[in-house]
């Protein structure tokens, strides 16, 4: 009954890895069932979010595009959202990250300050060590059950 019900199942797998030798990681990747450990990188001033992946994302695509509008609609978000989401990280951070650039002929823009390209890159930085930290400690998961 318990069996059924999905409570022991887990320890079924684990006692058919035993009685045939077999490793639980090849019994977890021969039975398509693949564990990860995952994660990302979020950094918060008291309560409020300064950076995380989605902010990240629109800061490199508004770098990009130099516009948040154009970077609105590469990432198919309104206008509204990423200006809010780009106010409020310039007025968590003890500098602004993004300024706007006047209008003219080419219409107006934003551009990151020496501080806000000093921020971003060292973001982008601990995401690609943190993408190579998740996949070293995936490669030595064994995962118990």
């Amino acid at each position: 009954m318990l069996l059924a019900s999905g409570i022991l199942r887990p320890f079924s797998f684990l006692a058919s890895c035993l009685a045939n030798n077999t490793t639980i990681s090849t019994m977890v990747k021969s039975h398509g069932s693949p564990f990860t450990i995952e994660g990302s990188i979020w950094i918060n001033k008291g309560e409020d979010c300064f950076i995380g992946p989605g902010r990240v994302a629109l800061l490199n695509v508004v770098i990009q595009e130099g516009s948040i509008n154009a970077a609105a609609k590469k990432l198919n978000i309104s206008y509204q959202q990423a200006w809010k989401t780009i106010d409020q990280m310039n007025r968590l951070s003890p500098i602004p990250i993004l300024i706007p650039k006047r209008g003219g002929k080419d219409g107006g823009g934003v551009e990151p300050t020496a501080y806000g390209r000093k921020i971003i890159a060292e973001i982008n930085r601990l995401e690609k060590e943190f993408s190579k930290f998740l996949l070293s400690i995936n490669k030595e998961f064994d995962p118990c059950f």
